[in-house]
């Protein structure tokens, strides 16, 4: 997205990254391609992107405006975008461990 993204972890989320940390190789990616592990040009785990929202939406916990900060969408409105910079990081962090 060419910009910086924040995403709260659960301690659990960071206790399994400190666990994979052996199996990465210490690389730039958590997830990198198959297909060029030392490239970034295909994510494999994108759809799990979907997936997530899509039951995030179903669980009915989560305003949209949340759901969409935390997969780094931008507003559809232009003027809204311009004025509303809200991260909603507060509210990530409480629905992180969930």
């Amino acid at each position: 997205m060419k910009r910086p993204h924040k995403i709260p972890l659960s301690k659990e989320a960071m206790r399994i990254l400190e666990l994979i940390r052996p199996i990465s190789g210490h690389r730039e990616w958590v997830f990198p391609s198959i297909k060029a592990p030392c490239q970034h040009r295909e994510l494999v785990a994108h759809g799990m992107r979907s997936i997530a929202r899509t039951a995030a939406e179903e669980s009915g916990k989560f305003r949209t405006e949340v759901l969409e900060s935390a997969l780094a969408h931008t507003k559809k409105d232009e003027i809204i975008a311009a004025y509303n910079r809200a991260k909603y990081l507060t509210e990530r962090e409480g629905n992180a461990s969930d």
